[in-house]
């Protein structure tokens, strides 16, 4: 048997810094970011939010190759995790775990592509 290939150029893990050190996700676990100034807390499965020393950019940097969207100033969204898109000025969606994020009028269209055509 072939051992699975990976590509390094986007790794399936991010280390993301904490108070006493790193700790180590899988992307697919990560729902979403959200800013708080110069730092960023980190909402994985399971109802966990990790507190972390790095901006909002610098996750975007890295999970835009795994298909995270900026939804808003503030919230970089996986969009596996997506439920419901609700309509309005910018609308919001709703996570599967029932949060809801709120959606820039700016990126409503990158949200109604995601939106498959019927």
């Amino acid at each position: 048997m072939k051992p699975k290939k990976t590509n390094k150029h986007f790794p399936d893990a991010i280390a993301v810094p904490v108070a006493d050190g790193f700790e180590f996700l899988n992307v697919s676990q990560i729902m979403y970011c959200k800013a708080d100034g110069n730092y960023a807390s980190v909402y994985i499965t399971g109802g966990k939010n990790i507190f972390v020393t790095r901006k909002l950019i610098q996750f975007e940097e890295f999970l835009v190759a795994h298909h995270f969207i900026r939804t808003h100033h503030s919230y970089l969204v996986n969009p596996d995790f997506i439920k419901k898109y609700t309509r309005g000025n910018g609308g919001y969606l709703v996570l599967k775990d029932g949060s809801t994020l709120p959606v820039a009028r700016q990126q409503k269209t990158k949200i109604m592509k995601l939106i498959p055509k019927i």
